[in-house]
């Protein structure tokens, strides 16, 4: 898991780098936008920045009776980011599927860095629940095969058939193993907790050297 998430970060950052190089390219760029703003609002940003060019364009004349529905104006008017539009698109296939999320990065002087501190929480909430060499070859296999139902939702969801996999095999069951949240499944932890109870009174070293 450990190694699957270093690689997702590994190549996360020069994909980022790329969007915000374009961000800082373009007419709206704005020093205090947070990362997450870009990657996750970035209509929002150009939205704004429209509302302000609509208002200097059409100013209120003092006393006026008239006044003027900027959004409204604003939605007439285009602005293209071609670039900007294909690094973000680029993110986006980055964090597809993998073991990542935008709060492990911030930027610092225009360059994309690291949140350690973040990363190591992320690390030590599996820690904290795989402890012994059997408990954590469960998690693993369990995130390849969650990781993989995740990834055919999505592509379902894509494909715009309303079909949720895991959940259609057997729905009075399934939730014993798994639970799905924002689109990704994990490993229920109630029932990680009764196989570790299971786990503690077996020896699983053969199985695990096989």
């Amino acid at each position: 898991m450990i190694d699957e998430m270093n690689e997702g970060i590994d190549t996360a950052i020069p994909v980022l780098q790329q969007a915000w190089d374009a961000y800082s390219e373009s007419a709206f760029f704005d020093q205090s936008t947070t990362l997450e703003t870009l990657i996750q609002s970035p209509e929002l940003l150009k939205q704004t920045y429209k509302l302000e060019l609509v208002k200097e364009m059409h100013p209120t004349p003092e006393n006026s009776v008239l006044e003027l529905d900027a959004t409204e104006e604003a939605k007439k008017w285009k602005l293209p980011t071609p670039q900007l539009d294909m690094a973000l698109a680029q993110v986006n296939d980055a964090f597809e599927g993998n073991r990542i999320n935008i709060s492990f990065f911030t930027v610092k002087s225009d360059q994309i860095i690291v949140r350690e501190d973040t990363v190591q929480n992320y690390i030590s909430r599996y820690i904290d629940v795989a402890e012994t060499e059997w408990e954590i070859l469960l998690v693993k296999k369990s995130q390849k095969f969650t990781a993989a139902m995740t990834d055919l939702d999505a592509h379902l969801k894509k494909a715009r058939v309303d079909v949720t996999f895991l959940n259609e095999r057997h729905p009075l069951q399934i939730h014993k193993w798994f639970v799905k949240k924002e689109d990704k499944y994990s490993l229920n932890p109630q029932r990680f907790r009764s196989l570790k109870s299971a786990m503690a009174r077996r020896d699983f070293r053969k199985e695990v050297e096989k």
